[in-house]
């Protein structure tokens, strides 16, 4: 946070007087408003230390982290990326400009940018990531996830950079305290970034949504006769039939055991996959 001047910022061995004094209470005065103002303005956005302290890691170790995200799969993270141009401001008086390296930055208003987040319903989002630049030592960035009933109020989870330092470069994780699960029927996602300052020695280059697939809950009841709710395969079985992959060997029974033949794999992946080409 920005330090207020006092009194004792006066330097030593210089005469105070009542017109030196009322001008420095006025500017003091000032300063508060301007504080007092911005704080009111740049509610929405969380102020530290209240919010998390996102990890930092520098832009070369960011680089080489995308061997470790595949976009398949439930148990390893998928990085969706959106770059500083996808991000829009949400309020008409923020203005904004871009750097010669592609970076975002406010410049007379700051405010907040923020992007849609399109995934597929039962996706777990698990943590945000912001690539940019903070080098203003009074300066920070916040990020943060917002969850948006259709009715309702939205709730989110957030974190910041902590205050820049000169050639300060790379990407800022925030790991959520537990996964939101996408319900694009009811709800709809943004990912916002808050520059706390106009300037473009704090600016953004992309916003990064780590997230992984799921396998639907368990029903409470079986649809197969032979794969009861006991059954160690069931939840993978009924996430077959719920999503039309297969609809059983017939007589109600899904037939767990009985092996799989070379055509019964084709369909089971062509669904599965939603394989098609143009005709």
């Amino acid at each position: 946070m920005r330090r207020v001047p006092s009194i004792s910022d006066v330097p030593r061995g210089r005469e105070i007087t009542t017109t030196t004094a009322t001008s420095w209470v006025w500017g003091v005065c000032a300063a508060l408003a301007v504080l007092l103002v911005g704080a009111s303005a740049f509610a929405a956005p969380p102020s530290p230390p209240a919010a998390d302290l996102a990890v930092f890691r520098p832009m070369k170790a960011a680089e080489a982290a995308d061997s470790a995200t595949p976009d398949w799969g439930v148990s390893a993270d998928a990085a969706l990326t959106t770059p500083a141009r996808g991000f829009v401001p949400t309020n008409n008086s923020t203005t904004f400009d871009e750097s010669s390296d592609g970076m975002r930055y406010s410049t007379g208003t700051t405010g907040l940018f923020g992007m849609s987040i399109n995934l597929p319903t039962g996706a777990a989002i698990t943590a945000l990531e912001l690539v940019a630049c903070n080098e203003d030592p009074s300066g920070y960035l916040s990020l943060a996830l917002r969850d948006c009933p259709d009715t309702g109020a939205c709730t989110g989870s957030s974190a910041w950079t902590g205050y820049g330092s000169p050639g300060t470069c790379g990407a800022w994780s925030y790991t959520l305290s537990s996964a939101v699960t996408v319900m694009n029927g009811s709800h709809s996602y943004d990912f916002t970034v808050w520059p706390s300052i106009a300037s473009n020695l704090t600016r953004f280059r992309a916003g990064r949504i780590f997230y992984h697939l799921q396998v639907s809950p368990a029903p409470g009841t079986a649809t197969f006769t032979d794969v009861p709710t006991n059954y160690w395969a069931f939840q993978y079985i009924e996430a077959l039939a719920a999503a039309g992959i297969t609809s059983g060997c017939g007589g109600g029974n899904f037939c767990p055991t009985t092996p799989v033949t070379r055509d019964q794999m084709a369909v089971f992946l062509a669904k599965a996959l939603g394989l098609h080409w143009a005709p």
